[in-house]
């Protein structure tokens, strides 16, 4: 049954495109009898075809811009030709063909304009499936549906843009119950009990916990996370900011949370430049007006959750980096009295400690009871007895380099992956071949800190000119809460500030091992 409905599911895209091509009316009287609130199969098909049906339309829309070249329109001539040649071509069907856009746009219409009109009354239903006190397949079909419908059809307003917005804070409060957002959500009131679907073919959150028989909230979150989030910056672009601005905080969260998946992080951030750009142009168009309380505290919310991704997440990228740091000013171009820039400080301060630390190298050992622990241990007075054979040289030699390529293997990723996976091994390296060779003279953490320094300065540059301009002729916010931050962090700052290498401090020292002489073997 399972094999059944994969295939069908693979099936059911080109099925539906190929009815509408043919007879729309079909669509429409499928969708009229089971788009409705009972999550049976049947209604699940219906909601997939609708939603395989507004992507068709979304690539129709853009074809109706740019035809494509392929498409012509067959015409039948016979000027020219005596009557044998005219008889021949009608038998045979020779086409005369010329490219006329017109056809594209005349085929693709009726498509179109049966979907927009549709979507009215079939949105309907959809909400309903979404507002669902169950989280389930269906449940994410419904929410890509109206997101897909507000994309593709802008000018038609079909809204609804609250039920998606609660569904998603619905989500994150149970999957992040301890989170100071999921707490503040939980004492508004009007949440929903969260229940998943238990089992059958709706079921999307794994394996269903044995004490409370759900789902596990944060399996459905990332189930439907990544079902949806390359939807969210475009929906949320077009939608109301009343509707959308309370998703500030938890999308940041998000990216906090799903900071390891490069995709999803990067659509969260997204998602937030698509707030954060509504938000600029609400005070932009209203510029006595200031942003707002509530606007302000999802601001910093967010600014919070960003820091931290700063601060603590070592294994982000350069790259994903960034859209964050791009994102924050973003933020700060909201918030002119600064608060959230002592977040900033502090998590630039403790990333850039971080990897200092972790490009110290381990103290020598100075202690020369432990000079045994070396490596400059002199050979035995063995003898060496007779010389090898030019055989015997070639078969000693061999079994080094292959006992070199296993360890060359072994640690040639810094994984280990590589060598224990079966894969490639790199040819062994000689390192006796060049003694003066500085192979090791530079680490790769030597780079990336460097590189982090310069992002980092670039960065707090441009903050520092904004505030400068916005703010013109007094104190500016920036300097304000510099100057609140401890002095060693004010030095770490300004250094950045002026293109220089940051010094964060010693690191911490490490202890180094000590024991008596005595306590050694004495055939030592």
């Amino acid at each position: 049954r399972w094999e059944l409905r994969r295939m069908s599911q693979q099936v059911l895209p080109l099925l539906s495109e190929t009815i509408r091509w043919y007879n729309l009316s079909l669509l429409e009287d499928l969708w009229n009898s089971y788009l409705t609130s009972d999550p049976s199969v049947l209604c699940y098909g219906a909601c997939l075809m609708i939603k395989h049906s507004i992507q068709h339309c979304a690539q129709l829309t853009h074809l109706m811009e740019e035809p494509m070249p392929s498409w012509k329109v067959i015409i039948f001539t016979t000027s020219g030709y005596e009557s044998q040649e005219i008889e021949r071509l009608v038998i045979w069907k020779r086409p005369f063909c010329m490219k006329d856009p017109d056809v594209c746009r005349q085929a693709f219409h009726p498509i179109i304009s049966f979907m927009e009109k549709g979507l009215l009354s079939w949105i309907r239903p959809v909400c309903g499936l979404l507002s669902r006190a169950c989280w389930d397949k269906l449940s994410v079909v419904a929410m890509e549906i109206i997101m897909l419908a507000n994309c593709t059809f802008p000018k038609a307003n079909f809204g609804h843009e609250d039920v998606v917005v609660s569904s998603i804070r619905h989500m994150f409060t149970y999957a992040h119950s301890s989170h100071p957002i999921a707490q503040d959500n939980a004492r508004a009131g009007n949440l929903r009990p969260f229940k998943s679907a238990k089992d059958g073919f709706l079921c999307c959150g794994g394996r269903l916990d044995s004490s409370s028989g759900q789902s596990n909230p944060r399996l459905v979150e990332k189930y439907v996370l990544n079902e949806t989030h390359g939807l969210l910056s475009p929906f949320l672009r077009r939608s109301e900011l009343c509707h959308t601005a309370v998703l500030l905080p938890v999308l940041a969260s998000y990216a906090n949370f799903y900071s390891d998946d490069n995709e999803v992080c990067t659509s969260m951030l997204e998602g937030m430049t698509s707030i954060l750009c509504l938000m600029g142009d609400h005070v932009h168009h209203c510029p006595g007006e200031m942003l707002g309380v509530e606007y302000s505290e999802y601001c910093a919310q967010a600014a919070t959750e960003l820091a931290d991704i700063i601060a603590h997440k070592e294994m982000v990228e350069l790259s994903l980096l960034r859209p964050i740091l791009e994102t924050f000013y973003l933020v700060s171009t909201l918030m002119l009295d600064g608060r959230h820039l002592h977040s900033l400080f502090n998590a630039i301060s403790t990333r850039l400690s971080q990897v200092l630390q972790l490009t110290v190298d381990s103290p020598q050992i100075m202690d020369p009871s432990l000079a045994i622990l070396s490596n400059d241990i002199p050979p035995s007075p063995v003898d060496p007895g007779p010389p090898l054979s030019d055989d015997d040289d070639d078969s000693d030699s061999t079994q080094r380099g292959g006992f070199s390529a296993a360890l060359n293997a072994s640690g040639s990723s810094r994984d280990g992956l590589p060598g224990m996976m079966g894969g490639p091994s790199p040819s062994p390296v000689s390192y006796d071949s060049n003694p003066s060779s500085d192979w090791d003279s530079w680490d790769e953490d030597e780079e990336d800190q460097s590189a982090l320094s310069v992002l980092f300065s670039e960065f707090l540059q441009r903050l520092q000119r904004f505030y400068a301009v916005a703010q013109e002729g007094r104190m500016n916010s920036f300097q304000i809460q510099l100057g609140h931050m401890s002095s060693s962090k004010q030095r770490v700052m300004r250094d950045l500030l002026h293109n220089r290498q940051p010094d964060t401090g010693p690191p911490p020292a490490k202890k180094a091992l000590s024991f008596d002489s005595h306590l050694l073997p004495s055939d030592l």
